[in-house]
């Protein structure tokens, strides 16, 4: 179970989405979120996969994990899937998502592949999305 690792872990561990295939697996450098079903996990791939590529095209960032700042991963978290909420709600984004297997599985129901899937929409929700910054102790 532990290669099936969530794509869309940073909102699962700081518990500000949920996702009824996770589970938190506790290790020394922190927690992780695994995912207990196989094709819930290769949809989420597939879908986090889709919605990087398209943001970072758009931000015009290259994925290098020597440059890339990782709040920059953590907006594509949290703005994709609200981003994926938007587009299927037709209205303002939730600021939270109760289920995220549910939202993959029903935007890729409706869409049919990921090519079609509009990800404009989402790469301005990533954009727009404000991460916390921590605090200064």
């Amino acid at each position: 179970m532990t290669d099936l690792l969530c794509p869309f872990s940073a909102p699962l561990v700081k518990q500000d989405f949920a996702c009824k295939h996770a589970q938190e697996i506790i290790r020394r450098g922190g927690s992780e979120i695994a995912c207990q079903q196989s094709d819930a996990h290769g949809v989420c791939l597939a879908l986090h996969g889709a919605i990087k590529a398209s943001a970072l095209q758009a931000m015009e960032l290259e994925d290098d994990l020597l440059s890339l700042p990782h709040n920059v991963l953590v907006k594509i978290q949290y703005g994709g899937l609200l981003g994926l909420q938007q587009l299927m709600t037709d209205a303002s984004a939730k600021e939270t998502i109760d289920d995220i297997s549910t939202l993959a599985f029903d935007v890729m129901k409706q869409f049919g592949a990921l090519e079609k899937i509009p990800l404009s929409g989402v790469n301005q929700a990533i954009i727009d999305y404000k991460t916390q910054r921590r605090r200064k102790k």
